[in-house]
C-alpha cells in the first residue's frame, strides 16, 4: 500500500511539473525574434578611455574602449502592436553588458528608449568583441 502511494505522489508530482514547464515555455515563446549586430574593440590607449562615434542605425557599435572603461549606446523600439519586449545581450558581449530595461510593455504605436552599458573589465585583452542584442517581442 505505502509503494502504491508513493508511486501515485511520485506520478502527480511529474504531472504537475510537466503542465507546469508547457506553460512557462508557452507564455515565453516570441512573436518575432530581432537581432542587432554588437561590436566593441578593446584596445589600451595611453592619456585616452574611448575613441569612436557610432553614427549607424543598424548595429550597436560601441567603438574602441580601454579595459577598466564602459561604454553607452541607446536603441528605441516601436512596435505596431501591444506587446510584451524582453531584450538580453548574446555572444562575448553579454556578461559585459547591462541592459535597461530589459523587459517592458509597450502599447501600439509607442516608442521606448533601451540603453546598453558595456563594462569593459580591466583585465580584458586588447582585441575585437561581438555580440547581439536580442529583443524577444511576445504579442
Amino acid at each position: 500500500m505505502i509503494k502504491k502511494n508513493i508511486i501515485f505522489v511520485i506520478v502527480f508530482v511529474m504531472a504537475i511539473v510537466l503542465v507546469v514547464n508547457f506553460y512557462v515555455l508557452s507564455q515565453h515563446s516570441c512573436t518575432t525574434l530581432q537581432k542587432i549586430e554588437a561590436t566593441l574593440t578593446v584596445k589600451i590607449i595611453p592619456g585616452l578611455g574611448m575613441l569612436g562615434l557610432n553614427a549607424d542605425t543598424d548595429a550597436l557599435r560601441f567603438g574602441v574602449v580601454s579595459p577598466g572603461i564602459a561604454a553607452m549606446r541607446k536603441i528605441y523600439i516601436e512596435h505596431s502592436e501591444d506587446a510584451v519586449v524582453q531584450v538580453r545581450m548574446q555572444g562575448e558581449l553579454a556578461s559585459w553588458t547591462s541592459i535597461s530595461p530589459e523587459t517592458f510593455n509597450i502599447s501600439q504605436g509607442e516608442s521606448k528608449e533601451v540603453i546598453f552599458e558595456v563594462s569593459v573589465p580591466k583585465y580584458a585583452l586588447p582585441g575585437n568583441y561581438t555580440g547581439a542584442a536580442v529583443l524577444c517581442i511576445q504579442e
